[in-house]
């Protein structure tokens, strides 16, 4: 079974932990969104989120 982690503040040229993630059989879906729609658009589906909540509108209705 396969895991979808998603980043959605990930910057470039930063080691995210891809070879980590791969290692556990998961894959990890690089974004840089922020807006309250286009997090919940690319995060609906994901198993793990990881964010920057300082930077970004996870709010209620991101967390629904």
């Amino acid at each position: 079974m396969s895991f979808k982690v998603v980043h959605t503040y990930a910057l470039t040229g930063v080691d995210h932990g891809e070879v980590l993630i791969k290692s556990l059989d998961a894959t990890l879906i690089k974004g840089m969104w922020l807006k309250v729609d286009d997090i919940i658009r690319n995060t609906r589906d994901a198993d793990a989120v990881i964010g920057v909540i300082s930077r970004q509108p996870f709010n209620r209705r991101v967390l629904e």
